[in-house]
């Protein structure tokens, strides 16, 4: 996490230039470890979002809609008694840690102007948000009490007077100059940073990147920029477009990432909290919803083995049907009471020796065998027609795998478990009622050619029943990757022959929303949607189609988005 020392200095600085003068109108304190303030100043509310998630600390101004719980917890009620009505006199931070300071002035009960003070610290597993007399610097509470058997060097109880982190032993950033004759020896990033204050190892990586530079040089540099607030936000992606950090100002030795800029600090750490959130929930969810279709894809495979199995049992059932014919022409050629009997088999004059039961009569031996006879031809329909419902239970269940591995967010997960849902897959229990996605099934992935056609992709099977079937034409184009499970994508014609640069882009899309996404090259059918039929019966996203026609192409997407 790149929420240094230096950084904290330059969020700090963010807030004191836009929150000051700041009237505290709401205090929400909707999770756990997140506490929020509405902050009201020349006519615009400022949401100023902090949290003590150990994988996601922060302090920033956020533009997400914050939910008000119905029964706001006892801290919450706290902080309204106190700072409710408050003004921001200012935002600074502790000397060069990462703790930022809220100073508020509020009135108390009777009226009179009191000074309180909001400490955020920027720990880690270690953050933590408390409330304190600034005078007299008494804890009034602390959203995470630490008890003396918790901490026994620093605990955080109400009543108790706050004390600071203690203060390690190095150089602060202010006193480079005075102390450059010891620290022009500094040769590494480790020694850096147990030389000087709030240098984070990105920092530090960034200050040793380059040999054109000495190190003090670009990091006075960077506290000039600091101090005079020139920042350029920037949150570094990777390939996957997936958030791997962020900083203040742009770090060279992050080159290799793909970099997003923004305004202010807060839209970047508030894309990059959020992102990287959603990428973990989607990363969980998915685990979640694959462990239940690996689960019952195992299952049905041994159905399957059990089914095939069974007719291969069946298979007999001719061979039952001999024996009963045999017996009952051989039956006067045999006294009862025998384990077995060797005939001529008529039908190609070869002879047989039949295993009978000798506990019971020739007659009866004959009518087990036919009995035999008529359950195993029974059971091989039966079966067979379990076997073919298994067959497309796990072809349609391996389609949804295929999805849950495209989804990109946590709603198209939440309509592919109401999916598995709605085909008593699993049950409606295992969704968490707060949880359940509505069943609204009209966000499929938008795409348009560089002709400006509209292309669309379903996200799941339940879609790609709906682009098919009832918002394409039937002039339109449908495109499906060859044998592979994929999204129906269909190409928005308006009636006319698209050219062949269209159907080219649309069949790219498809290769892309595919179980065949990273591939070189990927064949993909096409064809007007008049000839996709639906199975009848079938599962969704389960078609036929005929006078198609094939194209070779590399998965990738148009540059314009829908």
């Amino acid at each position: 996490m790149s929420f240094d020392g230096i950084f904290t200095r330059a969020i700090s600085k963010e807030l004191d230039g836009k929150l000051v003068g700041g009237r505290i109108d709401k205090i929400y304190h909707p999770e756990k470890n997140e506490l929020v303030l509405f902050v009201r100043l020349n006519r615009m509310t400022y949401k100023l979002y902090s949290s003590i998630s150990s994988n996601a600390a922060g302090i920033y101004i956020t533009n997400q809609t914050i939910e008000n719980p119905a029964n706001p917890s006892s801290f919450c009620m706290l902080l309204r008694k106190h700072l409710s009505g408050g003004i921001i006199e200012s935002v600074n931070q502790y000397g060069w840690e990462r703790i930022v300071e809220i100073n508020v002035r509020a009135k108390d009960e009777l009226g009179f102007d009191t000074q309180k003070k909001l400490i955020v610290e920027i720990m880690g597993k270690h953050s933590n948000i408390t409330l304190v007399d600034s005078a007299s610097m008494k804890i009034i509470d602390t959203i995470k009490r630490l008890s003396l058997d918790v901490h026994s060097n620093r605990p955080l109880l109400p009543g108790l007077i706050y004390q600071y982190p203690p203060l390690q032993q190095k150089i602060s950033p202010d006193s480079i100059a005075n102390n450059l004759d010891l620290l022009k020896n500094i040769s590494s990033t480790s020694q850096l940073m147990d030389s000087i204050q709030g240098i984070s190892p990105q920092l530090a990586n960034e200050l040793f990147y380059s040999d054109d530079i000495k190190w003090y040089e670009k990091l006075e540099c960077i506290l000039n920029k600091i101090e005079n607030v020139e920042f350029c936000p920037v949150v570094y992606l990777n390939d996957e477009n997936y958030p791997e950090d962020y900083y203040a100002l742009q770090l060279e030795h992050y080159s290799r990432f793909y970099e997003k800029k923004f305004d202010s600090i807060s839209e970047a750490l508030e894309y990059y909290h959020v992102n990287k959130i959603d990428i973990n929930r989607i990363r969980q969810k998915s685990s979640d919803i694959m462990k239940s279709l690996n689960r019952l894809i195992k299952k049905l495979n041994n159905k399957r083995q059990n089914l095939l199995n069974d007719i291969n049992i069946s298979q007999k059932a001719e061979e039952y049907k001999l024996f009963g014919e045999l017996i009952t022409a051989n039956i006067y050629a045999f006294k009862d009471g025998v384990s077995e009997i060797t005939v001529m088999n008529y039908y190609d004059n070869s002879e047989i020796t039949i295993a009978l039961d000798s506990q019971i009569g020739l007659v009866e031996n004959a009518q087990q065998y036919y009995k035999k006879y008529n359950k195993a031809k029974r059971a091989k329909v039966e079966k067979q027609v379990f076997l073919e419902k298994a067959n497309r239970d796990i072809e349609y269940l391996e389609s949804i795998r295929s999805f849950v591995e495209m989804a990109g967010n946590t709603s198209t997960l939440d309509e592919i478990k109401n999916e598995l849902i709605d085909g008593g897959f699993i049950s409606k229990s295992k969704l968490p009622q707060s949880k359940q996605a509505k069943k609204n099934y009209s966000t499929y992935y938008r795409y348009k050619t560089k002709n400006g056609l509209d292309i669309y992709a379903g996200r799941n099977n339940v879609e790609n029943d709906k682009l098919t079937f009832k918002v394409a034409d039937k002039s339109d184009i449908w495109c499906h990757t060859k044998d592979i499970h994929g999204s129906h994508v269909i190409l928005i014609t308006g009636g006319s022959k698209p050219s062949d640069e269209d159907i080219l882009e649309a069949c790219e899309v498809a290769a892309f929303h595919s179980k065949a996404k990273n591939s070189s090259k990927v064949d993909v059918d096409f064809v007007n949607v008049k000839y996709v039929k639906k199975i009848p019966g079938a599962r969704p996203g389960m078609v036929i189609f005929n006078n198609n026609k094939t194209l070779t192409v590399i998965p990738q997407l148009p540059k314009s988005i829908g």
